[in-house]
């Protein structure tokens, strides 16, 4: 996301035209990776930092939530 070509490699292009995001992600990251590859520039350093943002908060609720299930299993 970090350049016009990394865009390019996040996205499909189909047959019929139409374009959509390789990996799963959220829909307001979708939009925001079509749009650069639209107008064929990077993901602002803005709307990346919130897609870090989000990861990264995804990233600590995995954590909490394997310790929260391995604190409170009973032997």
């Amino acid at each position: 996301m970090r350049t016009a070509e990394g865009v390019r490699d996040l996205v499909i292009e189909h047959v019929d035209g139409t374009v959509s995001v390789r990996y799963k992600v959220n829909t307001a990251t979708a939009q925001r990776i079509l749009k650069a590859h639209k107008a064929g520039t990077a993901v602002p350093d803005a709307e990346r930092a919130i897609r870090e943002r989000q990861y990264r908060n995804a990233l600590l609720k995995d954590c909490a939530d394997t310790v929260a299930a391995t604190e409170t299993a009973t032997p």
